[in-house]
């Protein structure tokens, strides 16, 4: 087969090219493989849009693996377009080679349409991205976001895996979720560092809940994927808000088994993307929280003030405790707190059998306040105020409190009891 190969060259400014000044490089070169010229063309004519992005050789043919490694060796392109439409087959072999022997290379397959089964065929071969026609600009620019964030990630020497914290509720409706939440953006705006929110109520989270359009996958779609699942695919399936990476719950129910080991898989995969993993769960007593809370190096469990949240989480935190949970482990939280002339703070203690790690205010009207996803209530106000504090000594005590992958998997088979 004959290749055709096109060098992209950039073209002197108007006036004298000896004298003009060198334009920056751009931040991303790329190769684009398309035999669909229309389909290649259409990216061609985006990319000077503003992308920072320099498409520096296209190929007419999909190459054979010994002409895409030459090329690749030569070129040393940060990226690689390949056309899915013409044959998809032969797309997702140069995807796998590239994946094997290039894996410093981004892989960002193309097609007319979006289709859900191409999408996740190409994800699983080990492509970066997918966009579909006519590209838009936006869609591109997300992207390359995804893309720079996990270049500079994998660029930089981790001395430790992330921190997995996990929330669940001893009632439901003690607002573990809004917790989750706002922690998750707390400790990204308080350190800076990448930070993952997975919600794991599968018969109806609400993490993320506005969000528009909505996320594209959900935690099924990862936990599928768990025994393969790399730093690369994560950009591809989380939902980046500005902010922090979502994984949402399904927007259908999801009433399906997922095995331990699978959630140990995601997990243990999330760590190596993400410093800090934060996790929305149902209930307590569902095996499902169970299994991320043995998982997790904190876990809370997050309580009201009314007597009956009170005494499930009592109840909760001394069945956790016949398991190897200790009160440094998993530890609660009283949310929405209401205190009154018969019902202070020592009370809740007495209830509980063991202080509380923190105490959270009833602010209805500033959470009703915000707006959108991403949204924090301000450090002027009590619940703001509270939550920086709480984040804060998560941050300050990173490093205590961690299970070996070992202790939480040996215990797998008591929860299941």
């Amino acid at each position: 087969m004959e290749l055709q190969l096109r060098m992209k060259r950039p073209q002197p400014a108007a006036g004298d090219p000896e004298s003009a000044p060198m334009s920056r490089p751009a931040r991303f070169s790329a190769l684009l493989i398309a035999p669909n010229r229309s389909l290649g063309g259409q990216l061609l004519a985006r990319t000077g849009e503003d992308l920072d992005l320099a498409v520096t050789h296209q190929l007419d043919s999909y190459p054979s693996p010994e002409a895409l490694a030459a090329l690749v060796d030569s070129s040393k392109p940060d990226l690689v377009f390949v056309d899915l439409a013409t044959d998809i087959e032969a797309a997702c072999g140069l995807i796998r080679t590239l994946a094997a022997h290039h894996p410093d290379i981004y892989v960002v397959g193309l097609d007319q349409r979006k289709d859900s089964e191409t999408v996740m065929k190409v994800l699983r071969e080990g492509a970066t991205e997918f966009l579909h026609s006519p590209f838009e600009p936006a869609e591109l620019r997300g992207a390359l976001a995804r893309i720079d964030r996990l270049r500079r990630s994998s660029g930089s020497a981790r001395a430790t895996s992330g921190t997995v914290i996990a929330f669940t509720s001893a009632k439901p409706g003690a607002g573990a979720t809004t917790l989750a939440t706002q922690t998750a953006l707390a400790l990204r705006a308080l350190t800076g560092q990448r930070i993952l929110l997975l919600d794991f109520n599968f018969e109806g989270g609400l993490v993320g809940a506005g969000i528009a359009p909505a996320p594209r996958y959900s935690v099924i779609d990862a936990l599928d994927q768990a025994h393969s699942l790399d730093v690369t695919k994560w950009s591809m399936l989380t939902e980046y808000t500005g902010h922090i990476d979502l994984l949402a719950a399904p927007q259908d129910p999801y009433e399906g088994e997922v095995e331990p080991e699978t959630i140990h898989a995601l997990l243990a995969s999330a760590r190596l993307a993400y410093d800090w993993i934060v996790v929305d769960l149902p209930a307590v007593f569902q095996l499902r929280s169970q299994v991320v809370l043995f998982e997790a190096d904190q876990g809370f469990v997050v309580t009201t003030t009314e007597l009956p949240s009170l005494h499930l989480a009592r109840r909760a935190s001394a069945w956790l405790a016949q398991y190897g949970f200790g009160k440094e482990r998993c530890r609660l939280l009283v949310n929405r707190a209401a205190f009154s002339a018969s019902l202070d703070r020592k009370v809740v203690d007495d209830v509980l059998n063991c202080p509380a790690y923190a105490t959270l205010p009833n602010d209805y009207r500033t959470l009703h306040d915000l707006r959108r996803f991403g949204e924090t209530p301000g450090r002027d106000t009590e619940l703001g105020a509270s939550l920086h504090r709480f984040a804060a000594r998560l941050a300050g005590s990173r490093d205590t409190g961690s299970p070996a992958p070992s202790q939480a998997l040996g215990l797998r088979p008591a929860m299941a009891r």
